[in-house]
């Protein structure tokens, strides 16, 4: 039952940020080289398509990709960041 709530909790915070469905978003793909710098290894544009409890679809060109709400809301390997 806490899971469950956690993830209304990270829905609706990522709502409150701004996430909803038609907004554009950036998307972008990070990695770490062997001496543990972190760099970003691809950055594409998308827009929202749907949110659903635990993850939300973006289409991003012929492609529709889910992310789940803690790549938009916290440091993960992909983030997720909204168009300004």
């Amino acid at each position: 039952m806490d899971e469950r709530m956690q993830m209304d909790q990270m829905k609706a915070t990522a709502e409150n940020c701004g996430l909803c469905a038609g907004r554009a978003v950036v998307v972008k793909y990070k990695g770490t080289l062997k001496d543990g710098t972190l760099i970003t290894r691809k950055t594409v544009r998308g827009k929202v398509l749907k949110l659903y409890p635990h993850h939300f679809a973006v289409q991003i060109g012929a492609r529709v990709v889910c992310f789940r709400y803690n790549e938009f809301l916290g440091n993960e390997n992909v983030k997720v960041k909204l168009k300004a």
